[in-house]
């Protein structure tokens, strides 16, 4: 009896009831329907599945390789031997390219002299300190 109102003369409880019992036959109904339904397509879902695992690709470029970077050690040796170093004060290093903040206009110098590293922008901050983007040269 979720929203019955007893009003004298109007809707009879008993009759109330008789439809709140047809309308949850209903609703079983359906449920029951939808259950057997999805217990007969079960089986063809996994049939289908166990075949597409089965069946070789058969056209291989199109599928997307997800280890396309792939860490050189070689490069990681090269930056932490021109980048780590006194006169760095930061460096940001992501895929070969990044930023370094360094205090001294000579060391700058220093670091463009070397072959291994590009040094493509070089700005002053508000700190007095060189922001510079590098990236290395390969």
């Amino acid at each position: 009896m979720k929203e019955y109102m007893k009003n004298k003369d109007f809707i009879p409880e008993k009759f109330y009831n008789k439809i709140e019992l047809n309308k949850n036959k209903t609703e079983n109904r359906v449920f029951t329907l939808f259950l057997i339904i999805n217990l007969l397509l079960i089986p063809i879902t996994t049939k289908s599945i166990s075949e597409a695992k089965e069946k070789p690709i058969a056209n291989k470029s199109s599928i997307y390789d997800s280890k396309q970077n792939k860490i050189n050690f070689n490069d990681i040796n090269i930056w932490i031997e021109n980048i780590i170093k006194d006169e760095v004060e930061e460096a940001y290093i992501t895929n070969n390219n990044g930023e370094v903040l360094m205090e001294d206009l000579n060391k700058i110098d220093e670091l463009s002299s070397n072959s291994s590293i590009e040094i493509s922008d070089v700005n002053l901050n508000s700190s007095g300190k060189y922001k510079l983007r590098v990236s290395l040269n390969e």
